[in-house]
């Protein structure tokens, strides 16, 4: 039995993309007061795409699971939330996401083949 269901591979690159990003520069200097500058160091920010907080937790078949909320940097939010279909077999969890309004992302469902392939992939 999957003890864990993530995001589907659309949702996790939404969120995570993969790759972090570059945010903004810190940086320690000095200004003088004839208008010169002088840098003493400099550290480059990186964050993932997304603002992540817990925002609530399921318990199923005595596993706890939490959901996020996830703040993207332009301001859109999404929320985990527990994907239910009749085809998903009992037991099984897997996260989607839901937007401001609490309609369904589409891309971020899983199908019944992606759920498939996961449950194959958790039980080999």
């Amino acid at each position: 039995m999957i003890k864990f269901a993530e995001l589907n591979e659309w949702g996790n690159h939404l969120i995570w993309g993969g790759k972090l990003r570059l945010v903004c520069v810190k940086e320690t200097s000095y200004v003088y007061p004839d208008g010169r500058r002088e840098v003493l160091n400099s550290a480059p920010i990186y964050r993932y795409p997304a603002k992540t907080e817990e925002r609530g937790k399921f318990c199923r078949d005595g596993i706890e699971y939490i959901l996020n909320k996830h703040t993207l940097f332009d301001g859109q939010v999404y929320c985990e939330e527990v994907q239910t279909n009749s085809w998903l077999p009992p037991g099984y969890p897997f996260i989607a996401l839901q937007d401001e309004d609490g309609s369904w992302v589409p891309e971020s469902l899983w199908t019944e083949d992606e759920a498939k392939k996961a449950i194959e992939e958790e039980d080999a």
